[in-house]
């Protein structure tokens, strides 16, 4: 929110507030008028502002707990012969592309076939042991 217009919204309804006090013609009538919608240009892009920056604020969360969720996730993992593991001393283990999680982004379960890991989008990967 921009303090400065917030700030001369309130000067200027003091400032009606004085007029009103003395209204006895119609320039100064006028001058009311005009006063109240220059204040009221003001609140509206205060308001303008304010849901910009409640809007910028929304998405800034979006993007933190995205990034908390991956840390959280990437720290449950081992990285071992070119895959990470989750659970790797238990039978449930999940094994991930290390090459889609880190280039791409995106969890990628795989599976061994035939003493190899196998990833949909890159192929197989020999186990080193």
């Amino acid at each position: 929110m921009d303090l400065t217009s917030f700030g001369a919204a309130l000067s200027g309804l003091k400032t009606i507030s004085d007029l009103l006090k003395s209204a006895s013609d119609v320039n100064l009538a006028t001058r009311i008028n005009a006063e109240v919608i220059g204040i009221q240009g003001q609140l509206i892009n205060v308001q303008q502002q304010a849901l910009s920056l409640q809007n910028e604020n929304q998405e800034l969360r979006e993007k933190l707990r995205a990034i908390e969720t991956d840390q959280s996730f990437r720290q449950e993992l081992t990285f071992k012969n070119n895959v990470y593991i989750k659970n790797p001393s238990r039978p449930d283990q999940e094994i991930y592309c290390s090459a889609c999680l880190d280039l791409d982004k995106k969890r990628v379960r795989i599976g061994i076939e035939g003493g190899s890991y196998a990833c949909p989008k890159h192929g197989y990967m020999e186990i080193v042991h």
